[in-house]
C-alpha cells in the first residue's frame, strides 16, 4: 500500500515551510515505486556498481543484482539548507532525511567451493531490506546541461538493515 504524505504528518508539522516539497516528492515517488521501467533502470545502474565490488572471501567470484524493490514508504525531508549555488547552475542543499524501510533487493551470489579433486559451485542468493535510515544529507546536482546528482550523507547515518540468505538454491530470475 502506497504511504504518501499522510494525515499524520500533516498534523505534525502543521507549519512546516518545506511541507509542499514532501508532498511534490510523494507524488513523484507514487509514479516511480512500483513501475517497471524504472525499476529495470535502477537495477541497471546498481547492478553495473555492485559488479564492480571485487573484495569477496575466496569462494565468492561475483555478485549480481536480480531484483529490486523500491517499496512504498516515502522519505521525509526537512531542515533544508541552502550550502551553495553558482552562476554555472551548479546547486549544494542540505537537509536531514527519515526513511521507515520498504526498499529491499535481491543479490544472487555465484561462488564456487575447491574441494580435494574437485570444485562446486554452490548457488546463494541474499536478500537485503532497508527498515531505516536518518540522517543529514548533501544534495548536489551539476550545472546544466549536465542530468548528474549525487546525495551523500555528513556522517555515517542511522541506517537498520535486514539481511537473509539462501544456500543452494538456484535463482529463477
Amino acid at each position: 500500500e502506497f504511504m504518501p504524505f499522510d494525515e499524520k504528518t500533516r498534523k505534525r508539522e502543521p507549519r512546516d515551510p518545506q511541507a509542499w516539497l514532501n508532498v511534490l516528492f510523494s507524488r513523484f515517488w507514487w509514479n516511480l515505486y512500483d513501475n517497471k521501467a524504472f525499476n529495470r533502470f535502477i537495477i541497471k545502474r546498481l547492478g553495473k556498481r555492485i559488479q564492480k565490488i571485487t573484495d569477496f572471501p575466496q569462494f565468492i567470484e561475483r555478485l549480481v543484482l536480480e531484483d529490486i524493490y523500491i517499496g512504498p514508504n516515502v522519505p521525509h525531508f526537512s531542515g533544508f539548507e541552502l550550502h551553495s549555488i553558482t552562476k554555472e547552475g551548479q546547486v549544494q542543499v542540505d537537509c536531514d532525511i527519515v526513511y521507515n524501510g520498504g526498499f529491499a533487493i535481491k543479490v544472487g551470489i555465484k561462488t564456487s567451493i575447491v574441494l580435494p579433486a574437485t570444485s562446486v559451485e554452490v548457488p546463494a542468493i541474499a536478500y537485503i531490506k532497508v527498515t531505516k535510515v536518518r540522517g543529514r544529507v548533501r544534495i548536489h546536482v551539476s550545472p546544466p546541461p549536465c542530468e548528474r546528482f549525487w546525495v551523500g550523507f555528513h556522517k555515517v547515518p542511522d541506517i537498520e538493515i535486514t539481511a537473509e540468505t539462501e544456500l543452494g538454491i538456484a535463482s529463477k530470475t
